[in-house]
């Protein structure tokens, strides 16, 4: 993943935790199969605020060529940013809020 790219359209610097999820990390959270993370395709970007969360969503909206972009929250007070660049195929699929329980 460009994570460059991001760094440089968002203007801050990313720190990867880890590129691809496993299938059995994938699966103990509830999540799909045919999910980006398996394949090192997504990130989550963790918010150091909301407003400049908001900021990097239009940001990144406006200015990457992405497969999947999502604002998530699993409480309604921390919010993260999904993001997806495939090689090639991207949807630019834009969900605006997404509340994962």
């Amino acid at each position: 993943m460009p994570f460059r790219t991001i760094s440089r359209i968002i203007c801050f610097s990313i720190v990867k935790s880890f590129d691809i999820r496993c299938q059995k990390v994938k699966t103990s959270v509830g999540k799909v199969k045919t999910s980006n993370h398996l394949t090192g395709c997504a990130a989550d970007l963790h918010l150091p605020s909301n407003a400049i969360g908001r900021e990097w969503f239009t940001s990144l909206m406006d200015n990457t060529h992405f497969d999947e972009l999502i604002w998530e929250t699993s409480d309604r007070k921390r919010y993260w940013i999904h993001i997806a660049l495939r090689p090639s195929g991207n949807r630019q699929r834009v969900v605006s809020f997404l509340l994962k329980k």
